[in-house]
């Protein structure tokens, strides 16, 4: 990418693909696609999404909260499942409140980011980065040895 990163219109571009994501996002949702499941084209939105912001950066997606929650995303990949599953009575009392479904949505994902974020911190506090560098000594050391 970094001959297309040169190019004068690179900007141009990725807004040119983030827009082509988002009515891809449109095609996929409401199965308006030409050919092929809708399924099918999810990566190809993706790609033009992830293109597209690595070209022109929306200041929206790419800023200091997301490159901290990428900082953490492994750990968050580790604990979210197990989260999930504890968290399983908690989502089912709250569909049984009767609320509307996207309230218990938001509500669910609201309670879960609330202890999937700050328990992923520590891990990757405590664990993580520690044994990232542990692991990056080690291999600078055998790399010597050489």
């Amino acid at each position: 990418m970094p001959k297309l990163k040169d190019n004068a219109n690179s900007k141009s571009i990725g807004t040119a693909l983030i827009a082509a994501a988002a009515v891809l996002f449109y095609a996929v949702v409401y199965e308006r696609v030409p050919f092929f499941d809708a399924y099918h084209w999810t990566g190809v939105m993706f790609a033009c999404l992830v293109v597209g912001i690595g070209l022109n950066p929306i200041g929206l997606i790419v800023n200091d909260l997301t490159a901290r929650l990428g900082k953490i995303s492994y750990s968050v990949y580790l604990l979210h499942s197990p989260i999930i599953v504890l968290l399983f009575p908690v989502y089912k009392w709250m569909q049984a409140a009767e609320l509307s479904h996207i309230a218990t949505f938001i509500g669910a994902v609201a309670i879960t980011l609330v202890i999937v974020i700050p328990l992923s911190t520590v891990v990757y506090l405590l664990w993580e980065n520690p044994a990232n560098n542990y692991g990056r000594r080690l291999a600078n050391r055998l790399a010597r040895r050489e």
